[in-house]
């Protein structure tokens, strides 16, 4: 492999692959979603989609909007971010300084969302700038089409027998990941992380504490079909979890990352010893207050109210939101299925 990169969007492509056991695994991106971010820019610009007068839009809560920010930086093209508090005044500092405009929605929605008026700020500005393109990550099919490369290059490194361990936000990743691992005849399982208060697998709309997995919405991109099991974590276990990451391996990682890895941890504790990969999204430096004395202390204790193993669920309807963590066996079934049978089972 060609070491040598012309540009910092084709370096944070490319993931660094750390072994924490014998059948553990991470895959280590910093910004993740400037593989995306590239992908669908590239291609828009190829297809005349976008010119240099183009204003790129997009909803984001932070790493999509970094990913953006590098390529369009690159590319000479205006970006507008339209977020929420959840990107910092050091990430906002960031964007800006990459000549970003970010706008910033400072109140939730009744429900506790940002993300409906978030989408409605970005209708918005389309309106007002007609030369605009929105890059729409929820419903942009080469969102998850930009993960075959990774996806191939996970194969050559595992074998088709690894289970594979994603967070899920839009469904980009984890769907693209698995449906490019299942063209090449991948007989392993994909294990789907999601969080309580998360519409993606058919639980109630709430607020969530634990940022970068789960939605307000079902992007048309999530593809439920592709998920073998789907695992709820609150926030506490997915902070518990990247602390965890760093105090025993060293990799400085967000919630994202934690949750995944105290999944994938845990599978790879149970039986066979084929690969258990998880996907590592992101970087720690958002969430320096992680590693105050409180939180550090998780690191290496196991507090009786944070449970050590998952508590299987038969339907969707047993899941409380009230739970720290919860798991299905999903059975590559359509949410529709999902929430069917769920009703079904009420109706006996």
């Amino acid at each position: 492999m060609k070491r040598l990169k012309t540009t910092a969007s084709a370096a944070l492509s490319e993931p660094r692959i750390v072994q924490l056991s014998a059948n553990l695994f991470a895959v280590c991106l910093d910004v993740m979603k400037i593989i995306p971010a590239k992908y669908i820019l590239e291609h828009a610009w190829q297809k005349g989609l976008i010119n240099k007068d183009t204003l790129i839009v997009e909803s984001s809560s932070g790493n999509f909007a970094l990913g953006l920010a590098i390529v369009c930086r690159e590319m000479g093209l205006k970006l507008c971010i339209v977020g929420d508090p959840a990107i910092d005044v050091h990430l906002q500092n960031m964007l800006r300084n990459l000549d970003v405009t970010v706008e910033i929605i400072a109140k939730p929605d009744h429900l506790g969302s940002f993300q409906r008026l978030r989408l409605k700020r970005i209708n918005e500005i389309l309106h007002e700038k007609p030369n605009a393109f929105w890059v729409q990550q929820y419903d942009n099919p080469f969102n998850p089409a930009s993960y075959q490369g990774l996806a191939s290059m996970l194969i050559d490194e595992f074998g088709l027998e690894m289970d594979l361990i994603a967070s899920v936000g839009s469904g980009g990743s984890s769907v693209g990941l698995a449906s490019g691992l299942r063209k090449h005849n991948f007989v392993g399982r994909v294990t789907g992380v999601d969080t309580f208060n998360s519409v993606l697998f058919g639980l109630p709309d709430g607020k969530r504490t634990l940022r970068g997995l789960g939605n307000s919405i079902v992007p048309k991109i999530l593809d439920h079909c592709q998920f073998d099991s789907i695992h709820w974590l609150c926030s506490e276990m997915g902070n518990r979890g990247a602390l965890a990451l760093h105090a025993r391996h060293g990799l400085f990682c967000g919630p994202t990352s934690g949750a995944a890895y105290w999944v994938a941890q845990y599978l790879a504790s149970q039986r066979g010893d084929h690969p258990r990969v998880f996907i590592a999204p992101d970087t720690g430096y958002r969430y320096q207050t992680l590693y105050q004395d409180e939180w550090r202390a998780l690191a290496t204790e196991t507090p009786a109210k944070l449970p050590s193993v998952p508590s299987p669920v038969q339907s969707v309807e047993e899941v409380r939101a009230d739970s720290q963590w919860s798991c299905i066996e999903w059975q590559k079934k359509t949410l529709v299925q999902q929430v069917s049978m769920a009703a079904e089972e009420c109706n006996r």
